[in-house]
């Protein structure tokens, strides 16, 4: 009887044993697999950070190129106005010219040319102001290097307006002979539209 009992306390304590381990080992398993979750959710963490920084920079990114676009689109089209309000001026120019030249409508070129300007008047004012607004625009986008976002653009857009620049000149400040001012008319019309053409594709 004592053999069992002896042999019967010693199952019991080892029974007693083998559950304290098992008691053990669970809360040491759970921490194990509790760390690895967590280097998980901070790979997770970290990797939605690293997207958030990314894309905060994409978006300033494109942000910043959509605005000087903006500009350069603004550019075309206040050159584009600008240079039909020049191709009025020039025909209005041309035509009192040839009222001096050809049916002695004026006493002088000087005064067909101030008729010319006084029924443009307030044309000439739109010119001048949109030139003023051409030159702050163009400014602003060579301060931002608008050359290094989109070069195609940049260049077709100094191209096209060193050709308006031209064509303003002619027409604000008219000299030469009826002959020459009725071919370069012609021709400086021409050649603004062909680059703010070009201009206006690259942007």
């Amino acid at each position: 009887m004592e053999n069992n009992g002896v042999t019967e306390e010693v199952k019991n304590e080892e029974k007693v044993d083998l559950k304290l381990n098992e008691k053990q080992d669970i809360p040491e398993a759970k921490a194990k697999k509790g760390f690895k979750v967590s280097k998980k959710l901070i790979g997770i963490i970290a990797g939605v950070v690293v997207l958030i920084i990314v894309g905060s920079v994409i978006a300033m990114f494109m942000s910043n190129n959509s605005n000087l676009n903006s500009k350069a689109k603004q550019i075309y089209d206040v050159m584009n106005d600008t240079s039909d309000l020049l191709d009025d001026v020039a025909d209005e120019v041309y035509s009192c010219w040839y009222g001096y030249v050809y049916e002695k409508e004026y006493k002088s070129v000087d005064a067909a040319l101030l008729d010319a300007y006084v029924n443009e008047a307030d044309t000439i004012n739109k010119i001048k102001a949109n030139d003023v607004l051409i030159e702050d625009l163009l400014k602003q986008l060579k301060d931002k290097n608008y050359k290094n976002k989109n070069e195609n653009a940049y260049n077709s857009m100094l191209d096209a307006y060193d050709s308006y620049k031209e064509y303003y000149e002619f027409v604000i400040n008219v000299s030469g002979s009826f002959n020459s001012y009725s071919a370069k008319k012609e021709e400086l019309k021409k050649e603004v539209k062909s680059y703010l053409n070009k201009f206006n594709r690259n942007l």
